[in-house]
Order: C-alpha cells, then sequence, then structure tokens
C-alpha cells in the first residue's frame, strides 16, 4: 500500500514538474508559475506496461520504415512519465469568471447556466471540469465559437477547432488508414499526446455542414469519443496498436440547423440553442468586440471609447463593428487624440438583418 501510494505521490509531483514547464514556455509571470504547481491532477493516458511490451517488439515488426519510425516515435511519447498527462484543473474563482462571461455574452445564459453547474460538480470532486457533449446551435453571429474558445482559455486544458464544414471522412478527428502512402493519426490522438493536457475543449464547428459517405463517414470516430466508457479505451486507425483514454476531453459542437445531423450522432449530445443577442443587449456585445479588439491589436488599448459610440453602431454587424473601431483608432492616432468620437467612424457596412450578433 504503501509503495502505491509513494507511485501516486510521484506522479503528482512529475505532474507539477510538467506544469511549471508549461508556464516557463509561455512566459508567464510567477504568480501563474505558482498557480500551476496547484491547479492539476493526473490521467493514466495509457496502459504503460502495453506501451513498453509493444516497444519492445516493434523492430522485429513488418512494417515499412517511416511507418516503424513513426511509431517509434509515438511509443517514445507515451512512455514519457509512464504514460501519465495532466489535466488542467477550474480556477479558484470560477464563478467569478463565468459572471465576467454572462456579462460579454448576454444571450448564452443557458449555456453558462450548464457550465455554472459543471463546475460546481467538478469543485467538490477532482477539480477538473466534465461537460456532457454539447452542441451550440443558433444562427450565424450569435457568438458560438468565440464563447467556446474563451471558456476553453478558462476552464478547460487546451482548445482545438475542427472545422466540420465540408468533411467527408472520418481521418482527421480518428485517424487514417495505415495502409495509406500518407497516413498519418488523427486530430485527438495527436493533441492527447502532445497537447499540454489531456482534457481540452475540441470545438467541432458547423457540424451540420458535414458530407461524406456511409463508406467514409466523418461520423465514425464520434460514436466512440462521444460515449464516456467507449472514449476510455480510443483506438487511432493510423495506429491502434495502444488504446488512449480520451474520455477528459469536453466535446463542443456548433451549428445552425442540428435537426439535418445524424439520428445517432444527435442522441449523444445536449442540445443549448443561442439566439442572437437583442437590441437591449447590444452594450454588452460592443464592449466584448471592443475588448476583443484590443487583444488583437494591443495599440488600440491606447484609446478610450465614450457612450455615443454604442448608439452609432447600432445597426453594425460585428465583424463591420471590428472593422470600424478599428478605423477608428488609426483616424484618432492621425489627429494625435486618444478619444475616440463619432467623427472617427467610416462610413457603415455589414448591418444586421434583425438583432447584432458576434463575430466569428
Amino acid at each position: 500500500m504503501k509503495d502505491v501510494r509513494r507511485d501516486e505521490l510521484l506522479s503528482k509531483i512529475q505532474s507539477q514538474y510538467d506544469e511549471i514547464d508549461i508556464a516557463l514556455a509561455e512566459d508567464k509571470d510567477l504568480h501563474t508559475l505558482g498557480d500551476a504547481i496547484t491547479s492539476s491532477a493526473v490521467l493514466q493516458l495509457c496502459d504503460i506496461a502495453a506501451v513498453r511490451k509493444y516497444s519492445s517488439s516493434i523492430a522485429s515488426q513488418p512494417l515499412d520504415g517511416d511507418v516503424q519510425k513513426r511509431n517509434k516515435t509515438f511509443l517514445e511519447q507515451l512512455q514519457r512519465h509512464d504514460g501519465k498527462r495532466a489535466l488542467k484543473c477550474i480556477p479558484q474563482s470560477w464563478d467569478t469568471e463565468i459572471n465576467a462571461l454572462r456579462r460579454s455574452y448576454p444571450n448564452a445564459s443557458v449555456f453558462l447556466d450548464l457550465l455554472e453547474d459543471m463546475c460546481s460538480l467538478a469543485s467538490i470532486s477532482d477539480g477538473v471540469l466534465l461537460m456532457p457533449p454539447t452542441v451550440l446551435d443558433g444562427p450565424p453571429g450569435s457568438g458560438k465559437s468565440v464563447l467556446t474558445e474563451e471558456v476553453a482559455k478558462i476552464f478547460s486544458g487546451g482548445y482545438l477547432r475542427v472545422s466540420m464544414a465540408g468533411m467527408e471522412m472520418g481521418s482527421e478527428l480518428g485517424g487514417s488508414d495505415p495502409t495509406w502512402s500518407q497516413a498519418r493519426v488523427g486530430k485527438v490522438f495527436a493533441e492527447l499526446l502532445s497537447g499540454p493536457y489531456a482534457n481540452p475543449i475540441i470545438l467541432l464547428d458547423e457540424i451540420d455542414k458535414t458530407s461524406g459517405s456511409d463508406r467514409f463517414s466523418p461520423w465514425a470516430p464520434l460514436h466512440d469519443l462521444l460515449e464516456p466508457v467507449a472514449a476510455m479505451s480510443f483506438r487511432d486507425r493510423c495506429f491502434d496498436a495502444i488504446a488512449i483514454d480520451a474520455s477528459k476531453i469536453n466535446w463542443i459542437a456548433t451549428s445552425n440547423t442540428f435537426t439535418v445531423v445524424p439520428e445517432a450522432i444527435k442522441s449523444r449530445f445536449n442540445v443549448v440553442h443561442i439566439p442572437l443577442p437583442s437590441t437591449d443587449q447590444l452594450q454588452a456585445v460592443v464592449e466584448s468586440v471592443w475588448a476583443r479588439l484590443q487583444i488583437a491589436n494591443p495599440v488600440c488599448s491606447n484609446f478610450s471609447m465614450p457612450a455615443d459610440m454604442f448608439a452609432a453602431m447600432r445597426d453594425n454587424s460585428p465583424r463591420s463593428m471590428s472593422q470600424r473601431l478599428l478605423r477608428a483608432c488609426a483616424k484618432a492616432a492621425r489627429e494625435g487624440v486618444f478619444t475616440l468620437h463619432v467623427r472617427h467612424l467610416p462610413p457603415a457596412s455589414g448591418k444586421r438583418q434583425n438583432a447584432i450578433g458576434f463575430y466569428p
């Protein structure tokens, strides 16, 4: 029993070292570095005994030289830290973070209620967020993708966007046939092997626009990946010798018309409708667009935006809103002033049809 406990503690310490390495690589401050020591749990990603057994026999297997080299690289990565991976925990200030998201995304209250429920559950467990597979269904411009990315940065161990629009095969997610000349592992295996944590949010963007055939179904990997028990022993088609635990992934999808998705996939998702923000929610939306513009273009942080600017952009689409605000900053800089005025805004384009939304 003491040996088991010792191994658990050593694994936790190694995970903390991994957290510190990640924080240093991202050039984070000392406060963030300190948080890294207490912000993770540990997942046994794979059966390390099976990995070592397969690794010892790989040289004698009748594999193409490039395939053997590729598999050897995978095995070396899996053996690192005895097949264990860190899981990012939710921040201690998770409730404050959710309240901030409510102010920026007033139209997403139902989804944020779900997030708050699951964070509450995580806070009395191991601190790891585990959302049910969720599709955010709603019209373009309602902020689905942008919100998902922000949630991932705060609450989950990484973010991977997979465009489902036009996807015709499942190889992008689950790996391609190893006999193919250009065979490669899928994004799920690659993310769990090389990503910062083993509990990212994977966004299946525009899942309703997926195509494909029964023979090369793009949905095939999701049948297992969206089922927690099956996901615990996920095998990538290109490297199926070793099963990995993909059950800690948080799956979120976006759609405009979720009803067109096959029933077998629909039944695995919790559906949340995200409407366009109302006119009454305009100020919060403009503030959110302005905040993201300042992140994308830090020079814009030098400027202040008075209240009359909100009304001036009432009929703009968010993409147009962002473009106009950037141009306004440029014009203000040309004048040598740091307070934006309506006169700095270029002519409007991209007017909204009904209600304001978010740019992607």
